[in-house]
């Protein structure tokens, strides 16, 4: 099956929730032929529900490594949302940890700012 129209953007934000760790995560950090299509998202206030984000279970899946941990561990308790993106520009695979999200997924579209040069 072909898709013909435009290619739709996804978003990352549910990606990190203890339902998706050992699943959909580790997929679309491989799947970098979706990576331009990616784009950050929060589903905030979920962030701040601590039963939904697990960095134990971040951590013993190996998609983060164990110094961040700690670090993400206290932002949470500071600033959900904060913690919410830093744990997303964390993540990578444990078997190739260069392969994270691109910065593209965090950046605004080129569109949106084109005097923006990055």
């Amino acid at each position: 099956m072909t898709h013909s129209g435009p290619i739709e953007p996804a978003w990352i934000s549910a990606l990190t929730m203890f339902n998706r760790i050992d699943t959909a995560l580790p997929t679309i950090l491989r799947r970098k032929d979706l990576h331009s299509r990616l784009i950050h998202g929060s589903d905030y206030p979920l962030p701040g529900i601590d039963l939904l984000f697990n960095t134990w279970q971040i951590r013993a899946a190996e998609l983060i490594d164990s110094s961040d941990r700690g670090p993400l561990s206290e932002l949470w308790n500071q600033n959900p949302l904060l913690f919410d993106f830093a744990l997303k520009r964390c993540v990578r695979l444990p078997d190739d940890p260069d392969t994270r999200f691109p910065a593209s997924v965090f950046q605004p579209p080129d569109h949106l700012f084109p005097r923006i040069q990055r």
